[in-house]
């Protein structure tokens, strides 16, 4: 669902939601896992410091060799926004993949009314 649809967080909440009314599925089981297939809405503040560190790293050096202003904030920008959406895998994503839920999933859980204890759908 994520790689295919662009479905996580807060919008694969709601898309499971009325997917459990639609079909009458037990998805306490999926819940207990949420964390092993869907990410987290929005970034951690954890992440927003070590922009500001990265940021920092950057802009010292930077204006300690005289660079301009714009110079240096350009370069704390780029290093900033580089490590955040290019180095993603840590600490935002945590280093490790999520289990994709598939429609073969889904199908097996509208089937049989509950989402596999086993996260994985019966054979």
């Amino acid at each position: 669902m994520l790689d295919d649809l662009g479905i996580d967080g807060d919008e694969a909440a709601d898309f499971f939601v009325a997917f459990g009314a639609e079909f009458e599925v037990e998805l306490e089981p999926l819940y207990r896992n949420w964390p092993r297939h869907f990410g987290q809405e929005g970034f951690p503040v954890s992440a927003g410091l070590l922009m500001v560190a990265v940021a920092c790293v950057i802009a010292v050096p930077a204006a300690v060799i005289g660079l301009p202003s714009w110079a240096v904030i350009g370069l704390s920008l780029a290093a900033s926004f580089g490590w955040l959406f290019g180095l993603r895998a840590w600490p935002l994503g945590g280093g490790k993949a999520l289990e994709p839920v598939t429609i073969e999933d889904l199908i097996h859980a509208a089937q049989a009314g509950r989402w596999p204890e086993s996260d994985q759908p019966p054979s």
